[in-house]
């Protein structure tokens, strides 16, 4: 999974693991007690001996990251993604989130606001 956080001043890359050798990977981006955007990855892969050949009958490796904080709200508790997304715009000026390059939030000023 690749999550972008784009700022009018910067922009931010968080990506999980993934390599050749996973057979199943599995990653979340959530919100942790209202105020923390985490990412976090799982992988799965085969033993492999060392020509590169799967081992059979050997168990599956698990390697299980921790949770990873990419934003954090100072002021606000959001219920869900798309709440903390607007609030992380009011609070630090997040202007789009993109996960697997593909907007999941993205602020549009209001056209017919002037001040």
């Amino acid at each position: 999974m690749n999550v972008k956080l784009i700022y009018p001043n910067r922009i931010e890359s968080w990506d999980t693991r993934a390599d050749g050798s996973a057979t199943t990977s599995h990653a979340q981006l959530v919100i942790a007690n209202g105020t923390s955007l985490q990412l976090w990855s799982c992988l799965w892969r085969d033993e492999f001996d060392s020509d590169g050949n799967p081992v059979e009958g050997a168990q599956d490796i698990e390697e299980s990251g921790y949770p990873r904080e990419i934003a954090h709200l100072g002021n606000h508790c959001a219920r869900d993604l798309f709440e903390f997304c607007g609030a992380l715009h009011f609070e630090s000026g997040l202007l789009r989130l993109d996960v697997d390059g593909e907007a999941l939030y993205e602020y549009v000023p209001d056209e017919g606001f002037e001040g």
